[in-house]
This record gives C-alpha cells, sequence and structure tokens, in this order.
C-alpha cells in the first residue's frame, strides 16, 4: 500500500489577493525594456514604530530605533520622475515603520496625488494615533485608502471600523485586519501564530520574541518581488524588497540617482531578478537567509520581464 504525504496547505492573506488583483489591472505596454516599470511604489517613511510586536524585528533588544523622516524634497523627485511615464502607480506608505508617526505625511501624500492623479495612494497603519482629526485630514491630502491591522482585540476592530464610518469613509476605501488571534483558540481563522503570514524578515528574526532562524542554506524558490515592487527607505535608499529589514543590499539612493533608469533598470537589479527567476537566492546577502515564498505575486510581471530580457 503506497502512503499518501500530507500536504501541509499554505494560508495566504486576503490582502496578498487583493493587491495581486490591482497590479495584474495596472495598464502598461511593454513595447521595450525601459517599458517595465514597478507596480508597487512603497515607502518605509520613518524609522519609527510605537509598538514592539512579537513577530516584528522592532522586538528585539538591539534593533535600533531612528527618528528620521522621509523628506519631502525626495518625495518631490521620485514623484516627479515617475510622472513621466504613461502608467498608475500604487503607492503605498508601509515599510518597517508606523506611517501615521511619519512627519508631514499628509503633505508626502498630497505631493504624490498632485502629479499621479489617478494612481493608488495607501497606508498600513495599526491604528494606535488613528483619531477623526487624523482621517480627515489624510482623505483630503489625497489619500485612496487605508489598511487597519488590528492587534487588540475585536472591542478595537468594532471600535475604529465606527470611527472610520462615522468619518464617511466608503467601505471600499478600507480594511479591518484582526491580528489578535492565536491557533490555539482560533484554529484556521489564525492563518498563522499571529493571523498573519509569519517570515523571518530575511533573517532579522532570530532575536525577536517570537524567534525565526534565519536560513542555513538559501531557500531554492523563485523570487518576483524585485519584479513589481520599488521599496524606499526613509532616508531615499533603495531597498531590493520590503522584506530585507537587516538592508542586506542597497541599489542606491533615490536623492542621488534617477530613480527608474538608474535603479529600477541598474543591471544589478537585473542580475537580482535573473538569478531569483532561477532560484538562486545566493545572488544577495538580503536574498540568502529569507524565508519568504515569494511567488504569491507578480507572476505576470516575472515573464513580462523575461520576454524582454532573455529574448
Amino acid at each position: 500500500m503506497i502512503s499518501k504525504k500530507k500536504v501541509k496547505k499554505i494560508l495566504v492573506d486576503q490582502n496578498v489577493s487583493r493587491k495581486n488583483d490591482l497590479i495584474i489591472s495596472q495598464e502598461n505596454v511593454k513595447k521595450n525594456k525601459s517599458d517595465f516599470l514597478p507596480s508597487i511604489i512603497e515607502f518605509s517613511s520613518s524609522g519609527l514604530c510605537n509598538r514592539k510586536c512579537f513577530f516584528c524585528p522592532r522586538s528585539s533588544p538591539d534593533y535600533e530605533h531612528v527618528n528620521n523622516h522621509l523628506s519631502i524634497k525626495n518625495i518631490e523627485k521620485i514623484s516627479e520622475e515617475l510622472s513621466s511615464y504613461n502608467k498608475d502607480f500604487y503607492f503605498l506608505f508601509s515599510g518597517f515603520s508606523e506611517p501615521l508617526l511619519t512627519k508631514h505625511l499628509e503633505d508626502l501624500i498630497g505631493i504624490i496625488r498632485k502629479k499621479h492623479k489617478k494612481s493608488t495612494i495607501e497606508i498600513n497603519t495599526n491604528t494606535d494615533l488613528l483619531n477623526r482629526e487624523r482621517i480627515i485630514s489624510l482623505f483630503k491630502s489625497g489619500l485612496t485608502s487605508i489598511r487597519c491591522s488590528i492587534y487588540d482585540n475585536e472591542e478595537r476592530l468594532k471600535e475604529v471600523g465606527k470611527l472610520l464610518e462615522d468619518c464617511g469613509v466608503d467601505k471600499s476605501s478600507y480594511s479591518l485586519r484582526a491580528r489578535y488571534f492565536s491557533k490555539d483558540k482560533d484554529g484556521e481563522k489564525a492563518l498563522s501564530e499571529f493571523g498573519i503570514n509569519l517570515s523571518n524578515r530575511a533573517g532579522m528574526m532570530e532575536n525577536a520574541l517570537y524567534s525565526i532562524p534565519a536560513l542555513k542554506e538559501p531557500l531554492k524558490k523563485p523570487c518576483y518581488y524585485p519584479f513589481y515592487n520599488m521599496f524606499i527607505d526613509y532616508n531615499g535608499d533603495y531597498l531590493i524588497c520590503p522584506h530585507d529589514w537587516g538592508k542586506g543590499e542597497l541599489l542606491g539612493n533615490i536623492q542621488d540617482h534617477h530613480v527608474i533608469n538608474d535603479i529600477w533598470l541598474s543591471d544589478r537589479a537585473n542580475e537580482i531578478r535573473s538569478n531569483l527567476l532561477e532560484s538562486k537566492r545566493e545572488v544577495s546577502e538580503a536574498c540568502k537567509k529569507c524565508d519568504v515564498p515569494g511567488d504569491f505575486m507578480g507572476l505576470e510581471q516575472a515573464k513580462e520581464w523575461r520576454k524582454l530580457w532573455k529574448t
């Protein structure tokens, strides 16, 4: 009798499919290499967060918290450069920080909106600093949507929902994501131990309160993040992807370089993409220790890149 090997079921956060649908829907005819553009422009807009969640590198005693913020000058520069392309982007304030702690956040959003009338501008927040006045100012500045991660309990989730509703925010412009589930009490509802897809944050979770080891050998699996996601840190540094908490490799800084011509389309960026398509994660320090599957989103963008660079 042949025994059947039990296949582990991979549970995926619903936000993954939402973002995947969004980037696939973006119109962008790629006739040549210069037409290959990112879909998501993600900002880690400060070096701060007011929480130290168990599953986050910030809970590590040696994690450095930096009171620096994304500058208006850098946002003006990248907004101007991206506005020359006939494409609507998905601008996301998330990254390694709590966006609502960012100085002049509304100004940053307003600068982007002025140059990108039809693009999506979104923030991810833990909602601790959210109130009526802030909600109104965020959407007035040009925000499209707000994704709320609730780490406390159902009571807090309902409270935030009512707050947004009372401010007149359309249900299509916000989501409430319960992050307080646990496997012991909630089973598959938990998605994972905390209601999110946990990873080792490119090897930065070893000293966190919820320790996840760095990989000893690179994962033999493709990763599509660099094909669709552009990640800008608070100081203008361009990182390979939003999971690289250790900042293992910087591809440049937007203050000194054109974000598309000099960084996104650079030889090094394309060398990394080529290797990741072949499941060769040893290509970068940012990828060697990472356990993120990397193929939940971005397959179509990876196919487009292959057509342009491999034919």
